[in-house]
């Protein structure tokens, strides 16, 4: 029927437009900056830490044992600080140029919910992505690996709510760094399940 467009034609068109989104991105070693941070510079972060309030600690606080958790929790709280801040800079500093990322509209925006479902799952490892649909869900993935790795960057920094606990057990405190924790390990398996993605979808010699 005249003025009816085709289904499989706008189908197509909706990928062609996503598919000039997807230009540009690539993940050049995400991974590997993400485990320097995590066996370097956090544990020596959090090393310098406790030196310091081993020395410092006796002078500011003298009261004894008794203000152990007063320590504790001050050093929790220069921790959190200290990972953030850190966390925010590495991101600048060395993530950033291990990842390209092209146009800042979202590429999926294009798709309707369930041809971007289809895609997630595809992603996900659970059913194959057409290859014509391929450079789609690559640069989706890339954009998804770097969100999950910068929240990765920050997530130390929420255990700011175990250190308000320590003396005093605050299941407000707790329920929080528990709530953090779930969206911690949920941002490692996507980060994860990305890569693989990316490392089984990568072009011969690539």
């Amino acid at each position: 029927m005249a003025g009816v467009e085709d289904p499989r034609t706008a189908a197509d068109a909706r990928w062609a437009k996503a598919g000039r989104y997807a230009q540009g991105y690539a993940d050049n070693g995400m991974g590997a900056a993400l485990r320097v941070y995590y066996t370097r510079y956090l544990p020596l972060g959090a090393l310098a830490i406790v030196l310091l309030l081993s020395l410092l600690g006796p002078i500011v606080i003298p009261d004894g044992p008794e203000q152990v958790p007063t320590l504790v929790q001050a050093g929790w709280f220069i921790f959190a600080i200290a990972a953030l801040t850190g966390g925010l800079v590495y991101n600048a500093q060395r993530l950033k140029p291990r990842v390209k990322l092209g146009t800042d509209v979202a590429i999926t925006f294009p798709l309707e919910k369930d041809e971007q479902k289809a895609l997630m799952r595809g992603i996900n490892g659970k059913e194959p992505v057409p290859a014509n649909h391929l450079g789609v869900a690559r640069a989706v993935a890339v954009r998804s690996r770097k969100d999950a790795a910068t929240t990765l960057l920050i997530v130390p920094a929420y255990t700011y709510f175990i250190g308000q606990a320590v003396g005093n057990l605050d299941w407000v405190y707790l329920t929080f760094f528990a709530a953090f924790a779930v969206l911690a390990v949920l941002q490692v398996r996507s980060f994860h399940r990305q890569g693989r993605f990316l490392a089984a979808t990568a072009p011969p010699g690539a």
